[in-house]
């Protein structure tokens, strides 16, 4: 072996720890900006509260010692031992279930809404809370987890699904393999990952030079770029912020997916990787003329019709 490829053996690997890092001190910071300091979507434009004369009671479930959540609990008039766990959209708050659900206990199924974000029992000086960003992050994940532990000895003997819109929907598929959890809906859920990298892969001509270079990028760069953004993102906002990909592969239960064919910022193809890594029963339902999470709006008598059938299915 001659000198001079031993050098381009050891300078080769130098190189390439170089440009990694490079790499990662010059975009990472700057993907984060772009996809986190955006706090949330705004808030859905269609909000519907429920009747006051609904029968329903406010509650508060703890969290940890010094915080609770916020719930409300509407008790089907005639009963049948189902309940419902509303997972609510980022920008909206429990609430929102009536938009999505109002249905429900018509058909003797009890409704469980919460806040995602906890309550301080105690003044803190003025200082709120780091802000609720549209990424799913695993306070997220705890407040559903708190809320089922409260159902789990409260509702002792009841059939529960889970239903959740949008970032809703990503932290309810990841508490779902919960044995306590019968049927899951999903209604415009998605994997940050895959996310992210189709926002970068979107805006890389803007950022790396030349041309040629950003354009052929292989997709492991762009997957490692979305891990590094989640972990930098994490550490910046005091947060952990996950994907959906490794709990969906744990879900051997029914699953009904919503897909909006008119979502900007999910495509049918995000949605059908995920649905090849759910072990359990799919079913997928393509609302073409609708808006992220607002299938319930372009399709008014479809949406409950499927909802129920679902449901009906799948809790005894």
């Amino acid at each position: 072996m001659s000198i001079l490829t031993t050098i381009l053996l050891i300078a080769l690997p130098v190189v390439l720890v170089v440009f990694f890092f490079y790499v990662l001190i010059q975009y990472v910071p700057l993907i984060e900006r772009n996809a986190f300091d955006v706090p949330r979507y705004p808030v859905p434009s269609i909000q519907i509260s429920p009747p006051a004369n609904l029968k329903k009671r406010l509650f508060q479930i703890p969290y940890d010692t010094r915080n609770a959540i916020d719930a409300e609990y509407i008790k089907a008039p005639h009963g049948k031992k189902k309940l419902v766990v509303f997972c609510h959209e980022t920008g909206a708050d429990l609430n929102s279930w009536y938009k999505h659900a109002f249905f429900l206990p018509d058909d003797g199924i009890d409704v469980l809404s919460f806040n995602f974000k906890p309550t301080a029992l105690a003044p803190n000086n003025g200082k709120d809370e780091e802000h609720h960003f549209q990424w799913p992050s695993i306070r997220d994940l705890r407040c559903l987890e708190r809320v089922l532990s409260w159902v789990a000895v409260e509702r002792k003997g009841y059939e529960v699904a889970l239903f959740g819109i949008s970032k809703g929907a990503t932290v309810a598929a990841a508490a779902a393999p919960s044995p306590l959890i019968k049927a899951v809906l999903l209604d415009g859920a998605f994997s940050t990952h895959l996310t992210l990298q189709r926002y970068m892969k979107k805006f890389v001509n803007i950022y790396v030079f030349p041309r040629k270079l950003s354009e052929n990028l292989p997709n492991w760069v762009y997957l490692l770029l979305s891990y590094t953004t989640l972990l930098y993102a994490g550490v910046r906002n005091n947060l952990r912020f996950f994907s959906i990909e490794k709990f969906a592969a744990k879900l051997k239960k029914p699953v009904f997916l919503i897909h909006a064919g008119k979502d900007y910022h999910v495509p049918l193809e995000h949605i059908q990787t995920l649905r090849s890594l759910i072990p359990g029963m799919t079913d997928l339902w393509v609302a073409e003329k609708a808006g992220h999470s607002q299938a319930v709006t372009a399709y008014p008598k479809e949406y409950p019709t499927k909802i129920l059938g679902f449901l009906n299915r799948n809790l005894d």
